[in-house]
């Protein structure tokens, strides 16, 4: 994996992806000492091959399967790491959509609670306004009272880029 992909990955993610790697290297290791074992009894079969040609023979025996096993190992690697990165993918998505989805609601409700208190500031502006008017006071100003209909009700504004 690039630097940069790991770098996207949280501590949790990246602990998780080094522990799946510390067990294969594990069973690898195990099954290379296996292998050693097994080259050893080759070693020990080959110096007591009579002729060359037999010995040459015995080792690349031991070199196909070695080259066999080396691929293999690097093929399972190479399957690991795109199974992590597809899973690792697909949780970052769906953690990303929640927190959407949870923003959204916060600025829904937050705006309806908006609006219900500028809706509930207008009518007490309008009450004090009428108060003003019928009291003896403001007879003699001549205030002119503000009427409900000269106050627009404010209307809620969506946004393109939530609703996307």
């Amino acid at each position: 994996m690039v630097d940069k992909d790991l770098k996207r990955f949280s501590r949790k993610e990246l602990l998780e992806i080094l522990l799946e790697q510390t067990k294969r290297i594990e069973s690898l290791e195990k099954e290379l000492i296996v292998l050693e074992r097994k080259l050893n009894n080759k070693k020990i079969s080959i110096e007591s091959c009579g002729t060359l040609a037999e010995a040459s023979l015995k080792l690349s025996e031991i070199f196909t399967s070695a080259d066999e096993a080396v691929r293999i190992f690097i093929d399972n690697n190479k399957e690991n790491v795109r199974k992590e990165e597809k899973k690792l993918r697909k949780q970052w998505e769906s953690e990303r959509n929640k927190l959407l989805k949870l923003t959204e609601n916060k600025c829904k409700k937050r705006e309806d609670a908006c609006e219900k208190k500028i809706n509930e500031l207008q009518k007490e502006i309008v009450k004090l306004s009428n108060d003003l008017k019928n009291s003896k006071k403001e007879k003699n100003a001549k205030v002119k009272p503000i009427t409900t209909s000269k106050i627009k009700p404010v209307k809620r504004v969506k946004n393109e880029k939530a609703s996307k």
